[in-house]
């Protein structure tokens, strides 16, 4: 179960656009090899458990691994032979969005309690990061992000959850997701 509508819709649109959609294998911006919308593949073997077409995954993964980090993932595309199909990214995305929602969980609870525009911001964050970062650096004993959250402390939330390393519109956006609930939860 993921978020309510139209804000699970919304989320996906966004995550879409923030991460993008590549049929072959890139380097994302920490040099992880990624595909599709944001799914990062951990090894050449996690590469070929893949539904790719043509190529090879694995020397496609390990070309992609020792190339320049900090590309646009069109960079990456005269490196790699093998392709997802479209549909594949779909069923990908949606599991991976699954996982993000499962583990938020886990560790939050309350997270279904929280305003949807908190809860899009908050899936968010652990799509890019990943929910175990999330969970250490953004809920964890040394931070303000989690307590802010729990309060409905929004300002402080907002103002907690910038990332490193990723565009400012991201950031942005999740800033005012999180503020947005402070005036009943509009979604831009």
């Amino acid at each position: 179960m993921g978020l309510p509508e139209p804000y699970q819709s919304q989320f996906e649109a966004k995550t879409q656009e923030f991460e993008g959609r590549t049929n072959y294998l890139y380097a994302d911006s920490r040099g992880n090899p990624t595909c599709g919308i944001g799914h990062m593949v951990p090894s050449g073997d996690a590469a070929i458990a893949l539904p790719f077409s043509g190529g090879n995954p694995a020397e496609d993964w390990h070309a992609v691994k020792i190339a320049t980090v900090g590309r646009v993932a069109a960079f990456y595309a005269h490196l790699t032979t093998s392709r997802l199909p479209d549909d594949a990214i779909n069923v990908l995305f949606a599991q991976d969005c699954d996982a993000a929602f499962s583990q938020i969980r886990s560790f939050l609870p309350s997270f279904d309690a929280l305003p949807p525009t908190v809860q899009c911001a908050i899936a968010d964050m652990s799509f890019n990061l990943g929910s175990g970062k999330l969970h250490a650096d953004y809920f964890g004993p040394h931070s303000k992000f989690g307590p802010a959250i729990a309060r409905g402390d929004w300002q402080t939330a907002a103002a907690e959850c910038i990332r490193k390393g990723i565009p400012a519109a991201r950031n942005a956006y999740t800033q005012a997701l999180i503020m947005s609930a402070a005036s009943g939860g509009a979604i831009s």
